[in-house]
């Protein structure tokens, strides 16, 4: 399935996401994702399409294969509370799609084209592209920390 690396072997953000088989120009049919995003009660925007075009159905191991960061925006649907989505739009004052996960972190895209975590009352961004959420999630240790709650 994947190999495995031994802790001294660090990888890049870049080489993990390629060996999940994404590289540059990557396109894949996102449109019935887009729909889902909207019939699940979400709202839908170019940025969200272009990124799901490039990412979508990728699952991106850390480089011992422990730890994966997956992007499904249908699992990610079954798997969001659309309250807590809610509540974190409304902290953030941006509009956020459910695209995956990591262990039990929903994984959002922001309408401002910003990757976000969030795990029950802890939210928070998670970078600019998924290459710094992979960073943030897989490479370093320990994982980036959600830095927001909701009260």
């Amino acid at each position: 399935m994947f190999d495995v690396v031994a802790k001294e072997e660090a990888m890049t953000p870049n080489e993990l996401l390629r060996r999940a088989g994404w590289e540059e120009g990557r396109q894949v049919a996102a449109n019935a994702w887009v729909a889902g995003l909207r019939d699940g009660g979400f709202e839908s925007w170019t940025g969200l399409a272009s990124m799901l075009a490039e990412y979508c159905f990728l699952v991106v191991h850390d480089a011992e294969g422990l730890r994966s960061l997956w992007i499904d925006p249908a699992r990610a649907i079954a798997d969001a509370d659309a309250d807590w989505v809610a509540g974190y739009e409304r902290s953030l004052g941006v509009r956020l799609a459910p695209v995956g996960g990591y262990s039990h972190m929903l994984l959002m895209f922001g309408r401002d084209c910003v990757f976000y975590g969030g795990f029950d009352r802890e939210f928070g961004p998670l970078g600019l592209t998924l290459e710094e959420a992979v960073d943030g999630l897989l490479c370093r240790v320990p994982p980036v920390r959600l830095a927001m709650r909701l009260e």
